[in-house]
C-alpha cells in the first residue's frame, strides 16, 4: 500500500501510487467527456454503433485493469507499466478512432474539451490542497513549517474534494463564459465525467490507506496490512478491521455516474445533469462520512454530540442549492414543451 515510486530530485518530495492512481482517473474520465462531445457535434458517431462499441470496451477494459491492479498482488513497478500502457493504448486508439469523425467542427469541440479538463485538473487539484489546509488539523500543520510541501504535493494525499470542485468549476465557468460557449449543456458532460473521475480516483486513496473508516464487526471490513507509508494508524494496522471507505466514496462516484450518463442521453433542459449530481453526491457522500474514522479531515461540534465534517457541511447547501435550480430548470423546460393551444 502507498507505495513510493521515486523522489522528485532537489526537492524530496515522495511520489507515491496515490497520485498516479489519481492522474490516471482524471485522465479516462476526460477520455469519455471527449468521446461525448464528439457524438452530441456529429451524428454520424452517434449512429455509428461499431464506432461506440468499440470505445466503450475500450474504456471498460482499462476501468475493469485498474480494479485488478488493486486486488491482486503485483510488484508496484508492473503495476506502473501496465497503466501507462493501458492509457497510452486508449489515446492513441480514441485518436484514431476521432480521425473516422467526418464533422470538423466535432473534432475541434473534442480537441477543446480535452485542453479545458486539463486546465480543470490543475485547478481543481490546487483548489483541493487549499481546502486541506485550511480545514484539516494535518493541512494546518503542515504549512507553516512546510509550506511548498503543504501547497503542492498532492501525490502524497491530503486533498478535500469540495475545494478541488468548487474552484474547478469557478474557471470552467469563468473560461465558457469568456470562450461564449453553451456553460449548461459542456458542464453537463463534465460533470458526468467528474462522476466517473469519483469512482476511479477513490481508489488512489483504497491503495494509500487515507480516508480510511471505523472500527467494524461487519463481514466486509478489511484489515489493511501493515506497510511502511501507509496512513492507517499503526495500532489498526493488520488487527482491526475497518469500513473500507475509501470503497464506499468510489461506490458513490459509480452510482452517481451511472445515473447521469442515463439521463445525459436523456435529458430535458441544459443544466440537468450538473443540478442532479450536485443533488446525489452530497447524500452519497454524508452517508460514507459516518463511517470514516480519520478525525483529521476536519470536525466540527454543532449541537450537543452531534459532529459533521466539512464535507457534509459543505453538502447541505450545495444540495439545497441544486435542487432549487434543478425544479426551475424542469419548470421552465415544461412550459417551453407545452403545445401551444389550437387557434379557435
Amino acid at each position: 500500500m502507498h507505495p513510493i515510486l521515486f523522489e522528485i530530485p532537489g526537492f524530496g518530495w515522495p511520489v507515491r501510487l496515490f497520485g498516479l492512481f489519481v492522474l490516471d482517473a482524471f485522465f479516462l474520465a476526460t477520455l469519455w467527456a471527449q468521446w461525448q462531445m464528439v457524438k452530441a457535434k456529429d451524428p454520424a458517431v452517434a449512429e455509428n454503433g461499431e464506432l461506440t462499441r468499440r470505445f466503450r470496451m475500450m474504456l471498460y477494459g482499462s476501468v475493469a485493469s485498474r480494479v485488478v491492479f488493486l486486488l491482486v498482488p503485483l510488484p508496484w513497478v508492473w503495476c506502473l507499466v501496465a497503466i501507462l500502457v493501458s492509457d497510452l493504448t486508449l489515446y492513441f486508439l480514441s485518436r484514431a478512432a476521432l480521425l473516422k469523425v467526418s464533422d470538423e467542427a466535432a473534432k475541434k469541440e473534442a480537441e477543446f474539451l480535452f485542453n479545458l479538463t486539463f486546465w480543470l485538473l490543475l485547478i481543481g487539484f490546487f483548489g483541493a490542497r487549499l481546502f486541506w489546509i485550511f480545514t484539516t488539523t494535518a493541512g494546518r500543520e503542515t504549512f507553516p513549517r512546510a509550506p511548498l510541501t503543504a501547497l503542492f504535493a498532492i501525490w502524497d494525499g491530503g486533498i478535500v474534494y469540495y475545494g478541488g470542485l468548487l474552484c474547478s468549476a469557478s474557471f470552467g465557468v469563468w473560461y465558457l463564459w469568456l470562450k461564449n460557449r453553451n456553460i449548461k449543456a459542456i458542464g453537463d458532460i463534465v460533470i458526468a465525467a467528474v462522476a466517473l473521475s469519483i469512482y476511479l480516483g477513490r481508489w488512489a486513496c483504497f491503495s494509500a490507506g487515507c480516508d480510511y473508516g471505523e472500527p467494524t464487526d461487519l463481514p466486509w471490513g478489511l484489515v489493511y496490512p501493515a506497510t511502511d507509508g501507509s496512513l492507517i494508524p499503526y495500532e489498526f494496522q493488520g488487527t482491526t478491521a475497518l469500513h473500507p471507505t475509501q470503497l464506499y466514496l468510489s461506490l458513490n462516484g459509480l452510482l452517481c455516474f451511472a445515473v447521469l450518463a442515463f439521463v445525459l442521453a436523456r435529458k430535458r433542459f441544459d443544466g440537468q445533469v450538473i443540478y442532479l449530481f450536485l443533488m446525489l453526491y452530497p447524500v452519497g457522500r454524508s452517508i460514507a462520512e459516518m463511517f470514516r474514522g480519520d478525525e483529521g479531515r476536519g470536525l466540527y461540534r454543532i449541537v450537543g454530540d452531534l459532529e459533521l465534517s466539512s464535507s457534509q457541511i459543505i453538502s447541505i447547501p450545495v444540495f439545497l442549492l441544486a435542487l432549487v435550480m434543478y425544479v426551475r430548470g424542469a419548470m421552465k423546460a415544461r412550459r417551453t414543451e407545452k403545445p401551444e393551444p389550437a387557434p379557435e
